[in-house]
Parts: C-alpha cells; structure tokens; sequence
C-alpha cells in the first residue's frame, strides 16, 4: 500500500486511544453546541481525504482522518437524537397532553420481560414496568405505527414475556420534563433511549396476550424466568431476590430499604450486573475449563463463548458489554499470542458501545465503569506486584515456608485491592458527589470485605442452576451456601449503613471544580514518574479532598442581596424554601400526598442545586401527612437547627411520632410557635399571625359539638422585606380562616392560595381580603387553576400553578418583586388541545 494512504500515526499503538476521544469529541460538540452535523459532511470529508491521500504530508493526512472521525461522531448523535420515524408513537403524545394523556388502544410485542417493583406504601399497588415496540392503533381506523415505548401497569403482571404480541389499552402521555432546578431529567434520560412517552395501564387485565411469538428473545426470557423460579426453590424467601439480581441483573423485587441500604453504603454497583460480575464467571470459566471439568483443551474458546452467552442472560447492559469485550479482547490476544495494549482495549469496546448508542457518552453509569477500569489498568502495572521477579529474590521467596509464602499473600493481596478501592474511590468521587450527592467512606472497606461473599454467592448461584439439572441433592447444598452468603452481605450492608460516619448529604461540587480535577488527573497520568508514584497520588488525593471540604462549607451561610421565596412543585402537597439576606434559610412544610421517596428527591435535588447543606428551621403548618411526611428524611440529609410546629399540633401526636424520633435521633430543637412571635432576619420580618395562644381556644378541643380541625389550626406567615409582602397560610378554613379575616387586615404581594387552590377555604373571600398581585397554587392538579380564573380577572391579579408552571420562585430585593415559573417565566395559562388523534 503506498505510503500517502497511511499515516505513521495510525501504526503507533495508541491510535485506538485517539479514535476514541476523537469520536467522542465530536458527540460532545453535537450535544453540547447543537450543531447539525449531517452524514453528508462526513462523507465530503473522507472524499476530501481521498485526494489527500497521494501528498507526502502524514500530519495534514492524520488531521483530515481525525476531523472525518469527529464528524462521524457528531452525525452519528445527530442522527440518534434528533430523527424519528414520522409514524412513531411518541408523535401521538404532545406537551399538551402531560396531565391529561390519550386513551388509546395499541398492539405491540413486548421487547424485555417485565418488571416487577414494590411499592414503598404497604398499602399500594405494585408496578410492572416494560418496554414494547408498537406495531398500529387498533382502534378504527387502525393506523400503523413504529418506535419503543414505556409501558407502566398499576399492579403485578404474569404470563407475558419478551417477544410476545399483545394488545395494550391505556393513556399515552409524553414523558414529562423537569419542574424543580436540580430535579432528575426523565425525559432526556428516556430519550437516549429513543423514548419520547410513555403508556399508562390502569390494570393488569388491560394488557392482553395476542400470541406467544417462538423466537430468540421469547426463549431468553424463558430462560431468565426458569433461572429466577429456580433460584426461588433452593434460596431461602429473603435472599433469592438478592440472588436475582446479583446474577441476572433483575432488581425490581428488592425491598426500597434494601436498595437505600446499598445505596447509602455506596455498594449499589454489586446490584447490578457490571464488570466485576462478568469477571468473577469468567474466572469460574477459565478455572473450570483448566482442571477438565469442560471438555478438550480449547478454555480460552469456551471462556469466550460463555461469557458472551452471560452478557447475553444480563440483556447487555453497557457496563457488561464493556466487560464482555474486553475478555473477548484479551481471550483473542491469548489464542494469536499477542500482547493487549490495556487502554487500546478499553477504547474499542467503548467505540462499540458509542457506535451502538451515542448518548451512552453521556450517562453516569457508562462513565463511572470505564472510569473505575481505567484507574486500575493505570495503577495495576506499577502497583499491584504479584511474587518477585528478581531471579535472587524468586530463589529467596521459594525457601521460605508455605506459612509464610501463604501469609504474605494474603496480606498483600488486601493491602491490594484495599489501594485499589481506594483508586477507585478517588477517581469517581466528584461524578458520584455531583451526580447522587452522597459521600460514601465506607465503600473503600466495603469493597474489600464483601468481594469473597460475592463471589462465593454467585458461584453457588450458578451451581444451583447447574446442579439442578444435572444432580438436585447438591443444588441443595449449594443453596443453602448461596443463601447463607447473602445472608452475609445483607448483614454486613445493613450494619455499615446503621454506623453515623458510613456517608455523609452533600450539595456535590461545581462543573468548574470537576473539570479542574479531570485536567489535574489526566496531567498526572501523562507524566510517567508522577504515574507511579504513591505519594504523587497521595498528594493529589488529599489536595482535592481539603479543597472539595472547604467548597462545600463555603457556600452554606452566604449572604445575599434579596429575599427569594421558592414554592417547590411537589405535586399534591406544601414545600415553600425561603432563603433570607443574613444567609439563613427556613423551609415552611415539606410534604407531599403518596411516595415520598420522589418529593424527597425533588427537594432535596433543589436545595443541593442552590448549595444548601444546612437548613436552620423547619416550619410545620399543621399535622397533615401532605405537610411534613418529608421532614424526617429532610433531617436525616440536612443539617436541620430547629423544627417549629402550632402548639395545637399535640393533638396529633401519634401521627407526627415519627418526627419526633428522628429529631430526637439528630438532636434536632423542637420549638411551638403562635400568633405574635416574631423572627427577625437582616431587613427581613416574619410575623407569625395563626394559630392563636391554646388557652384562647373553646374547651381546648371543641368548639360547640365540633371537634376542631388540624387545618383551622394552621400555621399562616406573614413575610415582610423592603415593603414587599408574601403571605403563606397552610391548609387555614373554617373557624380558623373566619377568626384570621376578621382580626388582621393586610396588603399582601403574593399570596400561596389556602388548601391548595381548595375551595373549603374560600379563595374568593380569601383574595377580597389581601389583594395579592399574584396568586400561587401548589397542587397537583391543573383544573384548580381554572378555578381562579374569576378571581384574576376581577382583581387584575396573575396565577401561578405548581403543576403547569413548576416551582414559582420569588425574589425581592430595594428596588423590585419578581414572579417567573421554572417551566413558564410569565403566568400564561394552559395550552388547549381537543386530544385528538393526528391523522
């Protein structure tokens, strides 16, 4: 081949490593600048480099292939983002139709098995959740279409597996788009996946089964349900879902405490099938294959075949696809006696991964795999020694005792893989901190102790699947084996997770404080001496730890120039951040009506997104569920000073016990509060205007014949700042709303709508009696919003509505007040639409 067609660059065993970031370059530019990078302009490129081929220039060559590379790169995302088929089924599902959705009747094969997921509410339903491909509308007339889809049943689904064709009635709605600063974006998330929307099913018995469709996948799926019955038969009932999902990556029938335990401890990675899954089978493989238990000599081949036949089992999730290819890699080097240039290895199968799906570029799971196996390929070389090379030395090392040689390997091999989670540890903590927020020092030893109760668990896993079949008496041995080291792992991630310095709520660090450590990593890893050098790391380490401490500590308590008021969109319930000048922030309520595990999420996502770690009170309006079910995890994540609820609030106490505890627990001031008292900020005054003094109230408990209310009680705020005035007044009606509108006359600016937008606390008298200028509701549902529609035309007030502009953010400051929605800067009311279906 002529010289002009190669450049020597492209022989250097690097080159892989440069195609990799080279490709991956031009993904990041497509998402990142949006740029309309088409397969057109690739092909221009190569065509261009064709003519340059013949030039004695190997730079400008090598220039021009790297370029085209970029190119293909950036096309290529292009492509997977932003192209659909025109029939897809996520046109049918417009942003009007959030809250509404489009019943809808589709026939579909379902694409994976379904998945099961407990509830956190012991008296709610279970979830099945999977994915189909959508084939037509058979409503008439019937209309074809394509695409995947989400599907979501409210309850427990059986007889349907992958491959089947069935027939699906629910309402179609699009994914909906985050309504908090900091909130987890499902939307892009499920569109990496090419999922636009999702299908809604009321009840089991709406999906259908058409047809078992006899294929591949059909029989995959069998398969994976013959091993998860399996299992169950010889696991005691508390282990096999943990065997399930150690094995066979299937999660969903864990407990919600088990899955907080693990990701608390930061082992949430040994729940999911990833490399070090593949790697443990594939030495049980190698091994079996050695001593003559897998027939002839070919172990490499058979390691091959095996482990792609696992991956295929796990559904090929990236992080076992990036373990799959690198054992074929070396297997590969091992039959063609070659040398396996380590990061060249890494870099093909992550262009696989890329080429399979781009957006996987820009995943955490994806990016802290290849993280972690890139710290240890650094660090195995000049690390981890295994016995000497020196020919004196190995002379040495044979004459010692087989004590001693036994003694100095183990010892060695912990000190090992201790340095080695440490490594690791090191080198994902600012996307782990950033991403879920959570330090986590207790992996580091984690890591170490439970790899051996791994290990054994998925071997005796495997062996009960085996033995099953072949000699059921010792399937079950190795069950009661797998069952006991479950056991284990589960005791010893329960007992981590109950010790106070397991991990630690943090906001996470700055894009800017990321980058900083990424480019101070890759220096450090170029240079050849500071790569090898233990204190170098150590330096390093301890350099980004003081700095990553001292940023963390810096931005809580910092003063500000105006009072800002957010009403956090939680759905169907209260939670109101307001943060003072002097740097104080307060939250008044924090609940939400049903899971609590998601407004949880959404509260605590904003106020790390704001650099909050500190809370220094917590106002409890009242003793509804809607109001405070959050603020015992709240305490758990934050630093909370003082919690302040109504001195009526006693009349509820076993409902409210479980914050009791948990202040206790944290040392948390528990404080009552009532008309007149005051809290004083920097040019700020909160007047506590309801509920009044105990001994005020008839009998204590009654008024007439009728007990009174938790929500006539109500905790109602009054917020002064440079003559600006914010009014928050809880669930207040009835006698309590009678006894606050007769005794105070007051000019408010913004007004949160009593009761969330309910009519039992007469918002028309309400808004007589204040003249807001704006009116904010904080519900779930949108049909309140029309309901104040009268009251804003006749007192040229705006409306806000949590459910269709976001969280409303308030800031006032000398010389203005100002309202915008996260969704919608302007109070605009909703789009209509007649929820039709497009032609």
């Amino acid at each position: 081949m002529p010289n002009g067609w190669i450049s020597p660059f492209f022989s250097r065993p690097s080159c892989w490593v440069v195609v990799l970031f080279t490709f991956s370059g031009g993904i990041l530019a497509d998402y990142c600048l949006e740029i309309a990078c088409e397969w057109s302009w690739s092909i221009g490129l190569l065509s261009l480099m064709g003519g340059w081929g013949s030039c004695r220039s190997p730079k400008m060559f090598t220039g021009l292939i790297l370029l085209a590379i970029a190119c293909c790169g950036a096309g290529w995302h292009h492509l997977y983002w932003n192209f659909y088929d025109t029939r897809d089924i996520s046109r049918y599902a417009t942003g009007n139709l959030v809250a509404t959705g489009i019943p809808i009747s589709v026939r579909a094969t379902v694409e994976n098995s379904p998945v099961f997921f407990l509830p956190d509410d012991p008296i709610a339903m279970t979830r099945t959740q999977f994915r189909v491909r959508a084939h037509a509308i058979t409503g008439p007339p019937q209309q074809l279409l394509s695409g995947t889809q989400l599907v979501t049943v409210l309850g427990q689904l059986t007889g349907i597996r992958a491959g089947d064709d069935v027939q699906i009635t629910g309402r179609l709605r699009a994914i909906p788009s985050p309504k908090n600063p900091g909130e987890r974006d499902r939307a892009r998330h499920f569109r990496a996946q090419r999922q636009l929307s999702q299908l809604e099913v009321p009840h089991p018995e709406c999906v259908v089964l058409i047809r078992h469709a006899p294929g591949f996948r059909h029989w995959l799926a069998h398969f994976r349900g013959w091993c998860s019955w399996t299992l169950r038969q010889y696991l005691p009932h508390e282990t096999a879902p943990t065997a399930s999902a150690l094995l066979l990556g299937q999660r969903g029938s864990l407990t919600t405490h088990q899955r907080d335990s693990f990701f608390r401890t930061g082992t949430m990675h040994l729940l999911v099938v990833s490399g070090l899954h593949v790697g443990i089978v594939a030495s049980l493989i190698l091994f079996a294959s050695r001593v003559g238990l897998l027939p002839g000599r070919h172990h490499v081949v058979y390691t091959m075949v095996l482990v792609a036949c696992y991956a295929v089992l796990a559904e090929a999730r990236p992080p076992v696809l990036r373990a799959c290819l690198l054992i074929q890699i070396v297997c590969f080097g091992w039959l063609n006696y070659r040398r396996i240039a380590p990061f060249n290895s890494l870099s093909v199968a992550a262009l696989v991964i890329l080429l399979r799906n781009p957006c996987e570029l820009f995943q955490i799971g994806t990016q802290l795999s290849f993280l972690a196996v890139t710290a240890l390929s650094i660090a195995g070389k000049s690390w981890f020694n295994g016995p000497p090379q020196d020919p004196l030395d190995r002379l040495i090392w044979r004459r010692r005792s087989m004590g001693w040689k036994l003694g100095r390997r183990v010892t060695t091999g912990v000190a090992s893989m201790l340095l080695a989670s440490t490594m690791v540890w090191l080198v994902t903590l600012p996307l782990v901190a950033k991403n879920f927020h959570i330090f986590c020092p207790i992996s580091i030893l984690l890591s170490v102790v439970l790899w051996l109760p791994i290990a054994i668990s998925l071997y005796s896993a495997l062996g009960v699947l085996i033995l099953h079949v072949l000699f059921p008496p010792l399937a079950v041995v190795s069950g009661s084996l797998c069952g006991w080291q479950l056991q284990l792992l589960l005791g010893i991630v329960a007992k981590a997770d109950e010790w106070p310095c397991s991990h630690y709520w943090l906001a996470g660090p700055g894009i800017s404080w990321i980058c900083l450590f990424y480019s101070a990593l890759m220096v450090l890893i170029c240079h050849p001496t500071a790569r090898n050098s233990r204190r170098a790391w150590l330096l390093f380490g301890t350099f980004f730890l003081i700095v990553f401490v001292a940023e963390a500590k810096l931005t809580n308590g910092r003063k500000r120039e105006q009072l800002r008021c957010t009403i956090i969109s939680v759905g169907h319930g209260s939670c109101v951040l307001l943060e003072f000048p002097d740097g104080t922030n307060t939250l008044y309520d924090a609940g939400k009506l049903g899971a609590s595990k998601t407004g949880i999420d959404i509260v605590s996502r904003l106020l790390w997104s704001r650099g909050i770690s500190r809370i220094d009170s917590v106002i409890v309006s009242h003793a509804d569920l809607d109001h405070y079910n959050l603020v015992p995890e709240i305490i758990d994540r934050f630093a909370v000073r003082a919690i302040y609820t109504s001195p009526h609030a006693h009349r509820r106490r076993p409902a409210l016990h479980r914050l009791h505890l948990a202040a206790a627990q944290h040392g948390v001031e528990w404080n009552e509060i009532q008309e007149g008292d005051l809290f004083l900020h920097e040019n700020c005054r909160v007047k506590v205007l309801h509920p009044p003094p105990v001994n005020t109230e008839p009998n204590h408990q009654q008024e007439g014949e009728r007990v009174i209310t938790d929500n006539e009680m109500s905790i109602v705020l009054q917020i002064d700042y440079c003559q600006r005035t914010i009014l928050l007044p809880g669930d207040i009606e009835k006698s309590g709303l009678e006894r606050l509108l007769n005794r105070y006359l007051v000019d408010v600016d913004v007004l949160l709508s009593p009761h969330h937008g309910s009519q039992n606390s007469s918002p028309d008298r309400f808004a007589d009696w204040c003249v807001p200028e704006w009116i904010i509701i904080s519900s779930g549902n949108p049909a309140s919003y029309h309901s104040h529609q009268s009251i804003s035309e006749r007192l040229g007030c705006q409306i806000f509505h949590t459910a269709i502009h976001g969280a409303i953010e308030i800031t006032a400051d000398a010389d203005r007040l100002r309202v915008c929605g996260f969704l919608s800067p302007t109070a605009r009311p909703p789009e209509t639409s007649d929820f039709g279906i497009p032609p």
